[in-house]
């Protein structure tokens, strides 16, 4: 059994993630900014309140998990820019990126 976590989880690809993950036996860590009943219905950990942005959030939820050993990261939350092909915005996806880090070594 391996250990996750998926940040953005409390609806499409982060929900969906989370299912397949439990289903298969893992144990999955849900984080996300508000949890959904469909996220509390899969019987996984659920960590809310829990905002990618957020500096307090991040160190709060890496409190919580103190001691847990993590196979994996999903990191499925971000901000929402949109950007076309045709004006396309490169401060977009590093901004995104600097949120990875900032969950990773916060």
């Amino acid at each position: 059994m391996s250990t996750f976590l998926i940040t953005g989880s409390n609806r499409g690809i982060g929900l969906e993630l989370c299912r397949q993950l439990n289903q298969r036996g893992d144990y999955v860590i849900a984080s996300c900014r508000q949890t959904s009943d469909e996220l509390e219905k899969l019987g996984v950990r659920v960590e809310k309140g829990i905002d990618v942005t957020s500096y307090e959030t991040i160190t709060q939820l890496r409190q919580n998990l103190k001691g847990i050993k993590l196979d994996g990261l999903i990191f499925n939350a971000g901000i929402a820019e949109f950007n076309s092909l045709s004006q396309f915005d490169p401060e977009s996806i590093i901004n995104n990126l600097e949120l990875t880090l900032r969950v990773l070594y916060a």
